[in-house]
């Protein structure tokens, strides 16, 4: 379960920061202050998504024996943060 959460993770990360660059070369090239607003706003996303994915792998880490009960816990941390 895990697993699949960090993989939509990461091709969400790939979507986002690819929409960031083609936003803000069209903006930039058509001198748009509404593309490169919202280019700002995608490395936003891509920042709290790239937190969330941190996380998620975080989360994933077997219990040891400072954390008996597992690292579960830290994704809810990560979505906080995000």
């Amino acid at each position: 379960m895990f697993v699949q959460r960090t993989k939509v993770l990461q091709i969400s990360l790939l979507a986002i920061f690819s929409a960031f660059i083609v936003e803000l070369v069209f903006g930039l090239i058509s001198n748009s202050l509404g593309l490169i607003t919202d280019s700002v706003h995608a490395l936003l996303d891509s920042v709290v998504t790239a937190i969330l994915l941190l996380a998620a792998r975080m989360a994933i880490k077997p219990p040891d024996e400072e954390h008996t009960y597992g690292h579960g816990k830290i994704e809810s941390l990560g979505g906080m943060i995000g």
